[in-house]
């Protein structure tokens, strides 16, 4: 008869628990995540007043499109974006849109951003006050 004691740790409760845990997460995962579109976007205590050199491109909750103050379609937006960057391109991009806008209603100007060569996109957030 062997007598010597055992030694082996078992690791079925620590598997067990570890499964537990992940079923756990994986249970209540769905309704942590956050499923609403809506960019909702913080207010900034770092947020930085318009430059002269930033091409600002703005988008109403109506969807009125306008760049440097003035309104324009969409279609004319990468002409008179891609006439901006040739100008000067190390100017930044600032998108102001409104905050009830969905991302999919900010995608294009990325887009369009990106297409014309702009190497700094930004977008606007209000300033705490």
């Amino acid at each position: 008869m062997n007598m010597e004691p055992v030694t082996d740790i078992d690791m079925m409760p620590l598997t067990s628990m570890a499964l537990v845990i992940l079923l756990i997460l994986i249970l209540i995962s769905p309704g942590i995540s956050n499923k609403s579109a809506d960019i909702d976007l913080p207010l900034s205590e770092t947020a930085r007043d318009k430059t002269s050199s930033q091409i600002i491109v703005s988008l109403t909750a109506g969807g009125i499109l306008g760049m440097d103050g003035r309104e324009i379609n969409f279609s004319e937006l990468k002409q008179l974006l891609s006439a901006e960057l040739k100008a000067s391109p190390s100017s930044p991009l600032l998108i102001q849109a409104d905050k009830r806008l969905l991302y999919a209603d900010i995608e294009p100007l990325l887009s369009v951003g990106r297409v014309c060569g702009a190497k700094k996109i930004s977008i606007g957030v209000a300033q705490k006050k």
